[in-house]
């Protein structure tokens, strides 16, 4: 999951295993993880975490060493798709058409880093 937390006094994004809870540190450490049917389609029913509380939504961000206990613990018959995190932001920036430099300027401003 996405959340915004205080770090060192100022509100900061960051990104939740939807597995054990902890910080995702580093993109490379990641992974993006969505449900489909055989066909393709996303899946959203409710999944589970490691404590048995439901976890919503069909995208989910997991520790690359959270990932197959995720898988196992949650094999409802459904296709797994995954992406490396930093690959999948990549992807999500470039579909987004994200103009990194301009942004990185105004993040500045805000001091969210």
């Amino acid at each position: 999951m996405i959340n915004i937390v205080k770090v060192e006094g100022r509100s900061a994004p960051l990104i939740f295993c939807d597995w054990c809870g902890g910080t995702i540190a580093e993109a490379s450490h990641g992974n993006c993880l969505w449900l489909t049917t055989n066909d393709g389609r996303p899946v959203t029913t409710a999944m589970k975490d490691c404590q048995g509380r439901p976890v919503a939504g069909p995208l989910l961000f997991v520790h690359k060493d959270c990932d197959r206990a995720w898988q196992r613990a949650n094999d409802r018959g459904a296709c797994s798709a995954s992406e490396d995190l930093d690959v999948f932001l990549f992807y999500l920036g470039h579909n987004l058409k994200v103009d990194w430099k301009d942004a990185e300027g105004r993040a500045r401003l805000g001091d969210m880093l």
